[in-house]
């Protein structure tokens, strides 16, 4: 930070809400990569709101790694609802065998994204 970058922290892929907190509060986090279980506490979505901190969410990857399934059940469609900043990522496409079209793909299938709400995911700037 003393050098003007941004504080990325990998947090809330699984656990609880309170390892959000600790990436925001100790490491002083400015984008969180998952995030998610940010989902689990309303006082924690109106922070990320408040202070534009975006999440990192990676549909596939939490549905393969077991962060958190059914994959329908992503709270990625609660988050976007709040006015949560939000991004959708592939993770490690490689890995997960995805790609970012397919992550679109499937967020429109099961949360009935329109075209407005894709173009503020592809077009999110966090300020900073």
């Amino acid at each position: 930070r003393d050098h003007r970058l941004c504080a990325h922290v990998h947090a809330g892929e699984i656990g609880d809400a309170q390892q959000v907190w600790e990436a925001l509060k100790i490491l002083g986090a400015q984008r969180i990569g998952h995030g998610i279980q940010a989902a689990r506490d309303t006082d924690l979505m109106d922070y990320l709101c408040q202070h534009a901190i975006g999440l990192d969410v990676c549909l596939t990857s939490n549905a393969k790694t077991g962060a958190w399934t059914p994959i329908s059940d992503n709270p990625f469609g609660l988050l976007l609802q709040r006015g949560v900043p939000v991004t959708l990522n592939t993770d490690d496409p490689g890995l997960f065998q995805v790609s970012l079209n397919q992550e679109f793909q499937l967020a429109v299938r099961l949360f009935q994204l329109n075209r407005q709400d894709l173009h503020h995911l592809a077009l999110l700037r966090i300020r900073r």
